[in-house]
């Protein structure tokens, strides 16, 4: 199978990062006009790099911090990061909470490329390496690459094209790990053939004349037809992706957020079992049954917290927290989310999804927490012996 790599191009606005996309693959991801008058990119854009040793796909998301919920949207089932910083600017507000994202989201691979060097001295260029390489340093990216290029003049694209190419040739080629399921980022009305949803494509293959379920709801669809960068094919593959021409709806029956799944794959829910982890260098603590936003997938839902095994949670710590969200949520075990203060609008921390559905947990049950914390740790025996003691 071709090798596939997908990465998320991040960092703070106007630092040149669909520049950067343009002028490596020749695809403009600004489509929008708005965008383009305005030369802010506002949704999610996708390019894609091919050669003989994979494909590479980009996805460029919004530098500024209004736009963070559709950066975390497009963050999210992506294999690794180029995290972009301006050369003139130097690190920036939203080049820390991309990057923190990236970091909750598990993401463990990526290159950094100094954009913009042609606004910079020598002197500059050198300062600059060196504070990334001490912001980076103990993170994912401690010893990643650091490219300089110019979008203007062309300095650096061969080398980029260089240090991607070697990070694709490390990455193994991604296999059919059973049913599939599409987190949907955008979902359209194409005169003469019905629906079109696209999406990153999740956990297996989705094949011409497949059927899907359309989730949290419960509509139901057939694949009538499929395309990957822009060519039709009969079948696509995780991590790829995919635009999927549904047959048998109507506009509105599907919509952004929504996911596309092989029939039974997922659950729909309104409680789910997380460990969370808030980030270091914020402030304030996490109270016991403070609302918070909650990003997964193409998902963003309010919920309410209930801390399982902590009176609060302090920066920096991890803990167990019951979340129970206001509206019904389609997800999976051990998926990844992101958490941010209802108001203000801030990135507080993230985790993991351990359980989909659970009852509601007294907190400080140590039958309960002993259970979760076996099932982060994937200790099944312990896990059965909590479920008997619980049920005694």
């Amino acid at each position: 199978m071709t090798r596939q790599l997908t990465l998320g191009v991040i960092g703070h606005v106007d630092h040149g990062k669909t520049a950067l996309v343009r002028a490596l693959t020749s695809i403009e991801t600004d489509q929008l006009k708005e965008e383009q008058e305005r030369g802010l990119s506002i949704v999610l854009g996708f390019s894609y790099l091919e050669s003989d040793n994979g494909v590479l796909d980009l996805i460029d998301v919004p530098g500024h911090e209004d736009f963070v919920r559709t950066m975390i949207s497009g963050a999210t089932g992506i294999d690794g990061v180029l995290m972009v910083i301006a050369a003139n600017e130097g690190i920036m507000p939203q080049t820390r909470e991309h990057f923190d994202i990236a970091r909750l989201l598990g993401v463990e691979r990526g290159l950094i490329v100094v954009t913009k060097t042609d606004l910079a001295t020598e002197e500059e260029l050198e300062l600059v390496k060196e504070i990334i390489k001490d912001y980076v340093e103990g993170s994912f990216l401690e010893g990643a690459d650091i490219v300089e290029t110019s979008a203007v003049n062309g300095k650096g694209l061969d080398k980029l094209r260089i240090a991607l190419r070697r990070l694709r040739e490390d990455t193994n080629a991604k296999t059919d790990g059973g049913q599939f399921f599409l987190p949907v980022d955008r979902a359209f009305a194409m005169p003469g053939f019905g629906m079109v949803v696209t999406g990153t494509l999740r956990g297996g293959a989705i094949r011409l004349n497949d059927s899907v379920e359309i989730l949290p709801g419960d509509g139901t669809a057939g694949v009538r037809g499929l395309q990957v960068h822009g060519q039709k094919t009969d079948e696509a593959y995780p991590g790829q992706r995919v635009a999927v021409n549904l047959r048998g709806l109507k506009q509105g029956e599907v919509n952004r957020g929504d996911t596309i799944s092989a029939p039974g794959a997922l659950k729909t829910t309104r409680r789910i079992d997380t460990e969370v982890t808030l980030l270091g260098d914020q402030k304030q603590t996490l109270k016991n049954g403070v609302a918070v936003r909650v990003l997964f997938g193409t998902t963003e839902v309010i919920a309410k917290t209930r801390l399982l095994d902590q009176q609060q949670l302090e920066p920096g710590a991890t803990g167990l927290v019951q979340l129970r969200c206001q509206n019904d949520v389609t997800t999976h075990r051990s998926e990844r989310f992101i958490l941010r203060y209802v108001s203000p609008v801030l990135t507080i921390g993230g985790g993991r999804i351990i359980d989909v559905n659970p009852p509601r947990h007294r907190r400080f049950d140590e039958a309960v927490t002993g259970r979760l914390r076996s099932a982060i740790d994937g200790d099944a025996d312990e896990m059965v012996a909590s479920i008997l003691e619980a049920v005694r």
